[in-house]
Order: structure tokens, then sequence, then C-alpha cells
């Protein structure tokens, strides 16, 4: 990366990148930086953001998500069942933008499953350039995953796709998980999973999955899927969330001019855009008179000037503004110094 920055005519040190795990990002924290860019999980960013709050260090922290897909009965069904395989298992779901929580209209439950798990079945995995879905990156996910999957299936949930977690094998290729009667007092609805799961709720009102899309400490991304667009902007209106997409799903993080950033514990402050550009600067105003006057009117003395100023100020901010009055009392006030 350093190279890169060097062949687009950066200065030398301007980027400096450092290999490490938490020890490097701890000593960066504790070394009392300007600013502090993180994106990473809500622990780490919970931690980077009592040590920076000790010496006042700005932060913008970009951290997990949880993130609904709420599809209506009045969506295109196709559209939305191959969305939301994309949603969930692009980058085999390790993608904090990923659809960690599936909302469908009960009127369309049965037939919306049936297509989700058709367009599963078509998917190939693998690392060749055909293939679709890959491979977890880092194993301790992977028994975070278990863990979920487990705590759901002793719950009641039930496996649509996929395997038993006792079934896995020990590499790093997990099978492509949907999961049905769940519920919201289960790990996998409240924590992020970051890998290819997918837990599938039915709901039958608009102000029910409305509620059940904010009922998680996250506020990352979303998206609603509808015809009616009228309906899609109102629910996408009510969503705590940093970004809703309608229609589609993720992408709203590769629109550049868009600030991108969560609500809740999805992380503080936006990037991207002109925004993004300005978190790096301390802006600074800077105010210049041409200093040709002895004084100003609203400096000392004082004496005689409190019903002149009075004046000045109801014929400025009334409803149709005088400005004979206001003129003629700048005036009166000037001659006073």
């Amino acid at each position: 990366m350093e190279g890169i920055f060097a062949k687009a005519g950066f200065p030398m040190g301007v980027v400096q990148v450092a290999h490490g795990g938490k020890e490097v990002g701890a000593a960066f924290t504790n070394g009392k930086p300007d600013y502090i860019f993180f994106t990473g999980s809500v622990r780490t960013g919970k931690i980077i953001q009592q040590v920076a709050s000790k010496h006042l260090i700005p932060t913008t922290l970009e951290l997990g998500g949880k993130d609904p897909m709420i599809v209506f009965a009045d969506a295109h069904l196709e559209r939305a069942a191959k969305g939301a395989v994309w949603a969930a298992f692009t980058n085999s779901g390790q993608v904090c933008m990923s659809a960690e929580r599936l909302y469908v209209e009960k009127s369309i439950y049965p037939k919306f499953l049936s297509l989700l798990k058709k367009e599963i079945l078509n998917l190939k995995q693998g690392n060749n350039e055909d293939d679709d879905v890959g491979s977890m990156t880092f194993p301790a996910q992977i028994e975070i995953l278990r863990d979920q999957l487990e705590d759901a299936l002793s719950k009641g949930a039930r496996l649509e796709t996929g395997l038993m977690p006792e079934k896995w094998n020990n590499g790093m290729f997990l099978p492509l998980i949907v999961v049905t009667n769940v519920n919201h007092d289960m790990k996998i609805i409240q924590e992020e999973s970051f890998g290819p799961i997918l837990p599938v709720i039915p709901f039958e009102s608009e102000d029910e999955v409305i509620s059940l899309a904010n009922d998680t400490v996250y506020g990352l991304n979303a998206s609603v899927w509808s015809n009616d667009h009228v309906k899609a902007r109102r629910v996408s209106s009510k969503l705590v969330s940093g970004a809703v997409v309608i229609n589609d799903a993720i992408i709203s993080i590769a629109h550049h001019g868009l600030p991108f950033g969560g609500a809740k514990q999805s992380g503080i402050g936006r990037y991207h855009g002109d925004a993004g550009l300005r978190i790096f600067c301390h802006e600074k105003a800077i105010v210049e008179d041409i200093g040709r006057k002895k004084s100003e009117i609203h400096w000392y003395p004082y004496q005689g000037k409190y019903p002149l100023f009075l004046q000045l100020f109801k014929s400025y901010f009334q409803a149709n503004r005088n400005w004979i009055i206001f003129s003629k009392t700048y005036l009166r006030i000037l001659k006073k110094n």
C-alpha cells in the first residue's frame, strides 16, 4: 500500500503501514494521535473510544452490523430472493453490511423461502474464478457461528439449508445456512454473525417489521424491498440505520459521494464524500477586519447605548425590517464611540 501512494506522488512518510495485531493498535492509540479512524468490532471500538476520550482525541468508528432485509408481498420476489442470497453470502457473509436478518411478509413467506432455497442450490463454493462463494478467513469466527447456530437450534430453530454444526468439517468452508423458526431472544438475531448464516422471520404488518428491524443494538445498513415506493421510503425513514437501500442491498457503500457510517453501536461518525475528507482536518475560522476604524459599536463604553441597541435589534429582527431606523440608530451609536 505504501508503494501505491509513493507511485501516486505522495511525499515519503505521509502514508505509513504497520503490520501487526492488537498490540500494534494499542500502541497507535496510546501514542495520542491527532485522529483515530477505526474499522472493526464493537468490543475493540469501545476500548479505543475509552482511551481516546481520556485525551479528547476525535474518532470515527465503523463497527459491526446486524443488517435487516425487509421483503414485502408486493416486491419483485425473484429479484428479492436473488438479492437476499447475494447480500447474505457474498464474501461468505464476511461483510459488515451483509444481510444478517431476513424479514418476509407472512402472506408470501412459504413461496419466498422456496425461492431462496432454490437460489442457494445453484451456488458453487470454492477458490476458482467461476465459483460463487469463498471460504471463511478467521478460524475464531467459525466458532462464533457454531455457538450462535447451536443456541438457535437448542431453542427450536429449524435448519432449512446447510449442515448441523457437528457435521461441519475442519476446513474454512462453511455450508450456506438458512434458519427458520427463530426469534429475537436468540444470539443468531441479536449478535453479529459475520458468516454465511441467514435467519428468516415472517411478519404481518409494517409497524411490526419496523419494530423488529430496530430491535438490536446495531444500525449500520438495511434494505427494503417493495414495488410501492411510497411505502418503501416511509419504512426506510423509520429504520434506525446509517443507510437504507431500496430494492437492492449493501451498495450504498459503493457510492463514494454518500456519507457512510452507523447508528447505535454500529459506530460513530461518517466517512466518504466531502464530509469524509473534512473529518481528517482541523477546520479553522479566520475573521479579518481592515483595521482602519478607531473603535467598534459593540466596544466600550456602554453609557447611553442600551436603548439604542434595543432599537437597533428591533428594527432589524421585526417582521418587516425598517432599514431607515436601523441606519439612523447605527450612526447614533457610532457617534457615541
